[in-house]
């Protein structure tokens, strides 16, 4: 006997994750995802409370969003952090203290690399690039890339061994270098791995007394070791510039 249709029963809205519920931020602020227990979420953007409001479900570690508009977009949380339209999200209070904390570690490396790793005093002993410099790179790593385009013959190397190969005799013939930065590190971090890009200008004084002034933009990918943060991908552009600039900026700034 056929049985009588069962009459429609009403959308429900699923239950959420709730290791998942809760306040998502970028890392600036400025973008607030607040997934409710009750399936809806509330998003903040700048000083625009409540900008989007909408449904969400999640299944496993996906989510889709259903804006109030009928707008739907999606994302996925990988190892505690949620990846959506292009923007990275992370849980707080306590994520972002210790991004944030990374970020300033990973900035203060940058400006020590620059100032303290490739700085040369006359009457200072020659370049030992791993002695100086070792803590910022790992000498185990076969993979890394690293380019300068200060190196005549622009060359691609792939160990720290190898790059200190180049740079070593190119120092040799230095009487002096000197560092200042001159746009401060801009840094985003992503779990184990950040990204630092700084301009610096240099005063380069050859043993022969050639002088001459540079302005370099740095880019750096870094790795979170066991032994701190380490240098993986390195590129670094390079203009010669009036050494007048140069001399006058160092002047202002005290040489760092």
């Amino acid at each position: 006997m056929d049985q009588p249709p069962k009459p429609p029963t009403e959308m429900t809205t699923p239950t959420p994750q709730t290791s998942y519920v809760g306040m998502w931020v970028t890392q600036d602020g400025r973008v607030r995802h607040e997934l409710l227990p009750n399936g809806r979420y509330d998003k903040a953007r700048g000083t625009r409370e409540s900008a989007y409001q909408g449904r969400y479900t999640i299944t496993g570690d996906h989510i889709d969003y259903v804006d109030d508009t009928g707008f739907t977009a999606d994302g996925d949380f990988r190892d505690g952090v949620l990846y959506h339209g292009g923007m990275v999200l992370y849980r707080t209070p306590g994520q972002l203290a210790a991004l944030t904390a990374s970020a300033r570690e990973v900035a203060a490396l940058h400006r020590e690399w620059i100032l303290v790793g490739w700085e040369q005093k006359a009457g200072d002993e020659p370049l030992d690039f791993r002695q100086k410099l070792g803590k910022y790179y790992d000498f185990t790593d076969p993979n890394l890339l690293l380019y300068d385009d200060f190196d005549p013959q622009h060359r691609v190397v792939r160990s720290a061994a190898a790059y200190g190969a180049i740079w070593e005799p190119a120092f040799s013939a230095l009487r002096s270098a000197r560092h200042q930065v001159s746009i401060a590190p801009a840094v985003l971090v992503d779990g184990a791995l950040a990204t630092s890009a700084l301009q610096f200008e240099a005063r380069l004084e050859s043993k022969a007394g050639k002088v001459t002034g540079i302005r370099t933009l740095s880019s750096l990918v870094w790795h979170a070791t066991g032994a701190g943060w380490k240098i993986v991908r390195e590129h670094n552009s390079t203009v010669e510039v009036p050494i007048s600039e140069v001399e006058a900026n160092l002047n202002a700034d005290g040489g760092g």
